[in-house]
Protein backbone atom coordinates (compact mmCIF):
# COMPACT_ATOMS: atom_id res chain seq x y z
CA UNK A 1 0.00 0.00 0.00
CA UNK A 2 1.03 3.63 -0.43
CA UNK A 3 0.76 5.69 2.41
CA UNK A 4 2.72 9.34 3.47
CA UNK A 5 4.56 10.09 6.37
CA UNK A 6 7.40 12.30 6.99
CA UNK A 7 9.82 9.41 7.71
CA UNK A 8 10.91 6.07 6.66
CA UNK A 9 12.72 3.14 8.49
CA UNK A 10 14.28 -0.36 7.58
CA UNK A 11 15.61 -3.37 9.12
CA UNK A 12 16.18 -6.94 9.63
CA UNK A 13 15.27 -9.34 12.44
CA UNK A 14 18.13 -11.45 14.17
CA UNK A 15 16.78 -14.86 16.07
CA UNK A 16 18.06 -14.80 19.19
CA UNK A 17 16.55 -18.19 20.38
CA UNK A 18 18.98 -20.05 22.73
CA UNK A 19 21.92 -17.49 22.65
CA UNK A 20 23.81 -17.17 25.90
CA UNK A 21 24.82 -13.55 25.69
CA UNK A 22 24.16 -10.79 27.75
CA UNK A 23 24.46 -7.70 25.50
CA UNK A 24 25.04 -6.22 21.85
CA UNK A 25 26.73 -4.04 19.92
CA UNK A 26 25.16 -2.52 16.51
CA UNK A 27 27.49 -0.30 14.19
CA UNK A 28 27.42 1.06 10.74
CA UNK A 29 28.80 4.11 8.96
CA UNK A 30 25.56 7.08 8.16
CA UNK A 31 25.94 10.07 6.82
CA UNK A 32 22.83 12.86 6.01
CA UNK A 33 22.64 15.86 3.28
CA UNK A 34 19.71 17.57 5.47
CA UNK A 35 17.50 20.20 4.15
CA UNK A 36 15.96 21.02 7.29
CA UNK A 37 16.93 21.43 11.19
CA UNK A 38 14.04 18.35 11.66
CA UNK A 39 15.82 16.19 9.30
CA UNK A 40 18.00 13.66 10.43
CA UNK A 41 18.93 9.99 10.71
CA UNK A 42 19.49 7.05 13.45
CA UNK A 43 20.08 3.77 13.51
CA UNK A 44 17.58 1.93 15.67
CA UNK A 45 17.38 -1.52 17.97
CA UNK A 46 14.98 -3.15 19.50
CA UNK A 47 14.74 -6.19 21.48
CA UNK A 48 11.59 -8.29 21.90
CA UNK A 49 10.82 -11.00 24.32
CA UNK A 50 8.99 -14.38 23.78
CA UNK A 51 5.86 -12.91 24.59
CA UNK A 52 6.07 -9.66 22.38
CA UNK A 53 7.27 -7.69 24.88
CA UNK A 54 10.08 -5.18 24.54
CA UNK A 55 13.15 -5.68 26.65
CA UNK A 56 15.43 -2.89 25.26
CA UNK A 57 14.84 -0.13 22.63
CA UNK A 58 17.04 2.87 21.64
CA UNK A 59 16.69 5.02 17.88
CA UNK A 60 19.23 7.66 19.22
CA UNK A 61 16.66 10.07 19.86
CA UNK A 62 19.35 11.82 21.94
CA UNK A 63 22.16 11.77 19.41
CA UNK A 64 20.42 12.02 15.80
CA UNK A 65 22.83 12.02 12.76
CA UNK A 66 22.79 15.49 10.89
CA UNK A 67 26.45 15.24 9.46
CA UNK A 68 26.97 15.07 5.85
CA UNK A 69 30.23 12.98 6.50
CA UNK A 70 31.08 9.36 6.43
CA UNK A 71 30.88 8.31 10.25
CA UNK A 72 30.69 5.30 12.30
CA UNK A 73 27.43 5.05 15.15
CA UNK A 74 26.94 2.74 17.46
CA UNK A 75 24.61 1.12 19.20
CA UNK A 76 25.01 -0.32 22.64
CA UNK A 77 22.00 -2.87 24.18
CA UNK A 78 21.36 -5.53 26.59
CA UNK A 79 19.92 -9.05 26.23
CA UNK A 80 19.13 -12.15 28.42
CA UNK A 81 17.80 -15.61 28.45
CA UNK A 82 13.93 -14.45 27.36
CA UNK A 83 15.34 -12.27 24.30
CA UNK A 84 13.39 -13.94 21.56
CA UNK A 85 14.71 -11.40 18.70
CA UNK A 86 16.47 -8.27 18.05
CA UNK A 87 15.51 -6.15 15.15
CA UNK A 88 18.10 -3.81 13.85
CA UNK A 89 18.07 -1.25 11.18
CA UNK A 90 18.16 2.60 9.96
CA UNK A 91 15.96 5.42 10.26
CA UNK A 92 15.33 8.83 8.58
CA UNK A 93 13.06 11.87 9.10
CA UNK A 94 11.91 14.69 6.82
CA UNK A 95 13.53 16.19 3.94
CA UNK A 96 17.07 15.03 2.54
CA UNK A 97 19.42 12.43 1.47
CA UNK A 98 20.66 10.15 3.99
CA UNK A 99 23.35 7.03 3.83
CA UNK A 100 23.98 3.60 4.95
CA UNK A 101 26.33 0.95 4.90
CA UNK A 102 29.07 -1.18 6.31
CA UNK A 103 26.13 -2.46 9.00
CA UNK A 104 27.65 -4.86 11.71
CA UNK A 105 26.58 -6.25 14.84
CA UNK A 106 28.32 -8.09 18.05
CA UNK A 107 26.79 -10.73 20.20
CA UNK A 108 29.08 -10.47 23.80
CA UNK A 109 29.21 -11.74 27.24
CA UNK A 110 31.66 -11.97 30.05
CA UNK A 111 33.46 -14.66 28.43
CA UNK A 112 33.22 -14.23 24.35
CA UNK A 113 32.33 -12.17 21.71
CA UNK A 114 30.70 -13.16 18.35
CA UNK A 115 30.32 -11.32 15.06
CA UNK A 116 26.41 -12.18 13.85
CA UNK A 117 26.48 -12.17 10.22
CA UNK A 118 23.86 -9.43 8.75
CA UNK A 119 22.50 -9.86 5.44
CA UNK A 120 23.76 -7.78 2.59
CA UNK A 121 25.33 -5.06 4.92
CA UNK A 122 26.32 -2.73 2.27
CA UNK A 123 23.36 -2.84 0.43
CA UNK A 124 24.04 -4.18 -2.80
CA UNK A 125 21.01 -4.50 -5.76
CA UNK A 126 18.31 -2.55 -4.07
CA UNK A 127 15.52 -1.68 -6.65
CA UNK A 128 13.02 0.06 -4.45
CA UNK A 129 11.62 0.56 -1.07
CA UNK A 130 10.15 -2.37 -0.97
CA UNK A 131 12.83 -4.51 -2.78
CA UNK A 132 15.86 -4.51 -0.73
CA UNK A 133 17.32 -7.98 -0.20
CA UNK A 134 18.12 -8.77 2.99
CA UNK A 135 15.90 -6.14 4.60
CA UNK A 136 12.26 -5.15 4.95
CA UNK A 137 10.76 -1.57 4.74
CA UNK A 138 9.45 -0.73 8.34
CA UNK A 139 10.24 -1.49 11.98
CA UNK A 140 9.15 -4.93 11.65
CA UNK A 141 5.75 -4.65 12.93
CA UNK A 142 3.39 -4.63 10.30
CA UNK A 143 3.43 -5.00 6.62
CA UNK A 144 5.89 -2.74 4.57
CA UNK A 145 4.32 -0.01 2.88
CA UNK A 146 6.03 1.95 0.16
CA UNK A 147 6.39 5.27 1.49
CA UNK A 148 5.33 8.63 -0.93
CA UNK A 149 7.71 10.68 -0.09
CA UNK A 150 10.86 8.57 0.25
CA UNK A 151 13.15 6.64 -2.48
CA UNK A 152 15.62 4.07 -2.33
CA UNK A 153 18.61 2.96 -4.24
CA UNK A 154 21.59 1.67 -4.48
CA UNK A 155 24.92 3.33 -5.28
CA UNK A 156 28.86 2.34 -5.78
CA UNK A 157 30.99 4.96 -4.15
CA UNK A 158 33.96 5.61 -7.02
CA UNK A 159 36.72 6.00 -4.31
CA UNK A 160 35.76 2.07 -3.17
CA UNK A 161 33.69 0.77 -5.06
CA UNK A 162 31.70 -0.25 -2.29
CA UNK A 163 28.07 0.13 -2.42
CA UNK A 164 25.77 1.98 -0.01
CA UNK A 165 22.18 2.61 0.68
CA UNK A 166 20.65 6.21 -0.51
CA UNK A 167 17.32 7.28 0.80
CA UNK A 168 16.11 10.33 -0.62
CA UNK A 169 12.94 12.33 0.44
CA UNK A 170 10.96 13.39 -2.28
CA UNK A 171 8.74 16.64 -2.37
CA UNK A 172 5.09 15.36 -2.71
CA UNK A 173 4.47 18.43 -5.40
CA UNK A 174 7.45 17.92 -7.47
CA UNK A 175 6.28 15.56 -10.17
CA UNK A 176 3.78 19.09 -10.29
CA UNK A 177 6.77 21.10 -11.85
CA UNK A 178 5.71 20.88 -15.81
CA UNK A 179 2.72 22.14 -15.15
CA UNK A 180 1.41 25.66 -16.21
CA UNK A 181 1.66 28.14 -13.14
CA UNK A 182 -1.85 28.69 -12.35
CA UNK A 183 -2.34 24.65 -13.09
CA UNK A 184 0.12 23.99 -10.77
CA UNK A 185 -0.77 26.12 -7.81
CA UNK A 186 -4.64 24.31 -8.18
CA UNK A 187 -2.89 20.80 -8.10
CA UNK A 188 -0.59 22.01 -4.77
CA UNK A 189 -3.75 22.36 -3.10
CA UNK A 190 -5.10 19.50 -4.39
CA UNK A 191 -2.67 17.02 -3.70
CA UNK A 192 -1.88 19.16 -0.09
CA UNK A 193 -5.36 18.23 1.05
CA UNK A 194 -4.93 14.87 -0.50
CA UNK A 195 -2.19 14.11 1.53
CA UNK A 196 -3.51 15.16 4.74
CA UNK A 197 -6.49 13.01 4.30
CA UNK A 198 -4.38 10.05 3.24
CA UNK A 199 -2.30 10.63 6.91
CA UNK A 200 -5.52 10.40 8.93
CA UNK A 201 -7.03 7.63 7.08
CA UNK A 202 -4.34 5.25 6.32
CA UNK A 203 -3.88 3.42 9.72
CA UNK A 204 -7.84 2.80 10.18
CA UNK A 205 -8.99 -0.89 10.71
CA UNK A 206 -11.88 -2.39 8.78
CA UNK A 207 -14.07 -1.83 12.01
CA UNK A 208 -13.21 1.79 12.32
CA UNK A 209 -13.89 2.30 8.20
CA UNK A 210 -17.29 0.80 8.85
CA UNK A 211 -18.02 2.20 11.80
CA UNK A 212 -21.85 4.36 11.59
CA UNK A 213 -23.42 6.69 14.34
CA UNK A 214 -26.69 5.32 13.47
CA UNK A 215 -28.31 3.61 10.52
CA UNK A 216 -28.83 6.68 7.93
CA UNK A 217 -25.49 8.30 8.98
CA UNK A 218 -22.23 7.68 6.43
CA UNK A 219 -19.01 5.62 7.40
CA UNK A 220 -15.56 7.01 6.96
CA UNK A 221 -15.26 4.21 4.35
CA UNK A 222 -18.07 5.54 2.08
CA UNK A 223 -17.20 9.49 2.88
CA UNK A 224 -13.54 8.33 0.83
CA UNK A 225 -15.75 6.74 -1.82
CA UNK A 226 -18.21 9.88 -2.41
CA UNK A 227 -15.08 12.13 -2.33
CA UNK A 228 -13.32 9.51 -5.25
CA UNK A 229 -17.11 9.96 -6.77
CA UNK A 230 -17.02 13.44 -6.85
CA UNK A 231 -13.79 14.26 -8.38
CA UNK A 232 -14.70 11.56 -10.92
CA UNK A 233 -17.69 13.32 -11.94
CA UNK A 234 -15.45 16.38 -12.45
CA UNK A 235 -13.19 14.90 -14.46
CA UNK A 236 -15.73 14.66 -17.61
CA UNK A 237 -17.56 17.36 -16.46
CA UNK A 238 -14.78 19.50 -16.99
CA UNK A 239 -12.20 17.53 -19.45
CA UNK A 240 -14.82 15.88 -21.59
CA UNK A 241 -17.56 19.24 -21.15
CA UNK A 242 -20.04 16.58 -20.29
CA UNK A 243 -21.88 14.93 -17.54
CA UNK A 244 -21.56 10.51 -16.44
CA UNK A 245 -22.92 8.36 -19.51
CA UNK A 246 -24.92 5.07 -18.51
CA UNK A 247 -21.83 2.83 -17.50
CA UNK A 248 -20.52 5.80 -15.22
CA UNK A 249 -23.90 6.17 -13.46
CA UNK A 250 -24.34 2.46 -12.93
CA UNK A 251 -20.53 2.51 -11.38
CA UNK A 252 -20.80 6.07 -9.45
CA UNK A 253 -24.40 6.95 -9.19
CA UNK A 254 -25.34 5.27 -5.41
CA UNK A 255 -21.86 6.34 -4.03
CA UNK A 256 -22.28 10.38 -5.34
CA UNK A 257 -26.03 9.83 -3.38
CA UNK A 258 -24.43 7.65 -0.40
CA UNK A 259 -27.71 5.89 -0.50
CA UNK A 260 -28.13 2.83 1.13
CA UNK A 261 -26.67 0.45 -1.64
CA UNK A 262 -23.88 2.50 -1.09
CA UNK A 263 -24.30 2.02 2.26
CA UNK A 264 -24.20 -1.96 2.43
CA UNK A 265 -21.91 -2.32 -0.60
CA UNK A 266 -18.27 -0.59 0.91
CA UNK A 267 -18.44 -2.63 4.29
CA UNK A 268 -15.68 -5.28 5.35
CA UNK A 269 -13.05 -3.74 2.90
CA UNK A 270 -9.55 -2.79 4.36
CA UNK A 271 -7.86 0.90 3.69
CA UNK A 272 -5.67 -0.70 1.23
CA UNK A 273 -8.83 -1.28 -0.65
CA UNK A 274 -9.79 2.83 -0.44
CA UNK A 275 -6.26 4.73 -0.78
CA UNK A 276 -5.84 2.28 -3.75
CA UNK A 277 -9.23 3.55 -5.45
CA UNK A 278 -8.77 7.09 -4.52
CA UNK A 279 -5.19 6.91 -5.88
CA UNK A 280 -6.33 5.41 -9.29
CA UNK A 281 -8.85 8.86 -9.47
CA UNK A 282 -6.67 11.36 -8.56
CA UNK A 283 -3.86 9.95 -10.93
CA UNK A 284 -6.03 10.47 -13.91
CA UNK A 285 -6.66 13.84 -12.56
CA UNK A 286 -3.14 14.57 -12.64
CA UNK A 287 -2.85 13.11 -16.08
CA UNK A 288 -5.24 14.56 -17.81
CA UNK A 289 -4.18 18.09 -15.91
CA UNK A 290 -0.87 17.77 -18.28
CA UNK A 291 -2.62 18.77 -21.39
CA UNK A 292 -4.09 21.86 -20.16
CA UNK A 293 -2.78 25.27 -19.73
CA UNK A 294 -3.43 28.18 -17.87
CA UNK A 295 -6.21 29.18 -20.18
CA UNK A 296 -8.07 26.65 -19.96
CA UNK A 297 -8.87 27.23 -16.50
CA UNK A 298 -10.73 30.36 -17.58
CA UNK A 299 -12.64 28.06 -20.16
CA UNK A 300 -16.41 26.92 -19.18
CA UNK A 301 -18.17 23.56 -20.22
CA UNK A 302 -21.17 24.37 -22.04
CA UNK A 303 -23.69 23.18 -19.90
CA UNK A 304 -22.47 25.56 -17.02
CA UNK A 305 -21.95 28.72 -16.03
CA UNK A 306 -19.18 28.83 -13.85
CA UNK A 307 -14.90 27.81 -14.92
CA UNK A 308 -13.12 24.86 -14.70
CA UNK A 309 -10.98 26.88 -11.92
CA UNK A 310 -14.43 26.94 -9.94
CA UNK A 311 -15.26 23.47 -10.77
CA UNK A 312 -12.00 22.21 -9.46
CA UNK A 313 -11.81 24.34 -6.29
CA UNK A 314 -15.10 22.97 -5.50
CA UNK A 315 -13.76 19.85 -5.81
CA UNK A 316 -10.87 20.81 -3.57
CA UNK A 317 -13.61 22.18 -0.83
CA UNK A 318 -15.65 19.54 -1.09
CA UNK A 319 -12.94 16.67 0.09
CA UNK A 320 -11.58 19.34 2.69
CA UNK A 321 -15.45 19.46 4.00
CA UNK A 322 -15.58 15.48 4.38
CA UNK A 323 -12.14 15.51 5.54
CA UNK A 324 -13.34 16.96 8.33
CA UNK A 325 -16.42 14.81 8.85
CA UNK A 326 -13.78 12.09 8.83
CA UNK A 327 -11.91 13.36 11.68
CA UNK A 328 -15.19 13.68 13.73
CA UNK A 329 -16.05 10.15 13.26
CA UNK A 330 -12.53 9.51 14.15
CA UNK A 331 -13.09 11.34 17.46
CA UNK A 332 -16.34 9.53 18.31
CA UNK A 333 -14.68 6.10 17.60
CA UNK A 334 -12.19 6.87 19.91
Amino acid sequence: MKISQDWNSFCQCIDLANKIYDSFKLTALVKAKIKSPKSSAALWARVENADGGIDFFDDMTDRRIQSSQWMKYVVNGIIDINSSKLYLGGFCTNQGEFYFKSFRLFLSNKKETEEVIINNPNFDKVKSQLLVPGWTQGIGKKTPNQILEYNFISEVSEYNKESHLKITYTDNFKNLKDYDCEVYELLRMLEDVSIRMIRSIQNLTIDQLDYRINLTSNSIALLIMHISAVESFYQVFTFENRTFNNTEKKRFESILKMDGKAQETFVNLNIEYYISYFHEIRSKTLENFKKKSNGWLKNRPSISDKNNHYHWLHVLEHQSYHIGQIELLKKLIN
